[in-house]
């Protein structure tokens, strides 16, 4: 016959077991080993659980080392220029909730840099395809904006 262990058990699990198990290993064996087996299991979930809280702060870092001085016009060594130049349909492009607004110049990391590029690559290869071949043109002409004189005279 099979015992269950009660809530007088020291042992988590519920004691159903296999009736060769009850010839073979006693009350007290079986206990032990229901009690390792349950500490194996809850180490097994404590290291998922630090690896996937690792895994969200190691995100979170990149994250803030990617944007960090994204727009603050400040030029470095590890920095590039983008000019992002959009069609009229586009009002801005949005990276991980920081605003990047058209016409306008950013100092930003070379991995920013590139998404910046491929997104105006593909929002005027959007637009061409919603305008249809030749019809492009007229939103890549420059467009007019106050700028100062190069020259003082």
């Amino acid at each position: 016959m099979v015992k269950k262990a009660g809530k007088d058990s020291k042992t988590p699990w519920d004691g159903a077991t296999n009736a060769a198990f009850d010839v073979v290993l006693s009350q007290e064996e079986r206990e032990a080993l229901a009690l390792e087996a349950s500490q194996e299991v809850e180490d097994e979930q404590k290291a998922l659980a630090q690896e996937e809280y690792k895994a969200q702060v190691k995100s979170a870092l990149r994250k803030k080392m990617l944007f960090s001085d994204a727009d603050s016009g400040k030029a470095g060594a590890d920095k590039i220029a983008v000019f992002l130049d959009l069609p009229l349909t586009a009002p801005d492009v949005k990276l991980d909730g920081k605003r990047f607004i058209p016409l306008r110049t950013y100092h930003v990391k070379p991995a920013v840099a590139a998404v910046l590029f491929e997104t105006m690559g593909r929002t005027f290869e959007h637009e061409a395809d919603l305008q249809g071949p030749g019809k492009l043109t007229a939103y890549r002409k420059k467009q007019a904006y106050a700028s100062a004189p190069s020259h003082v005279g």
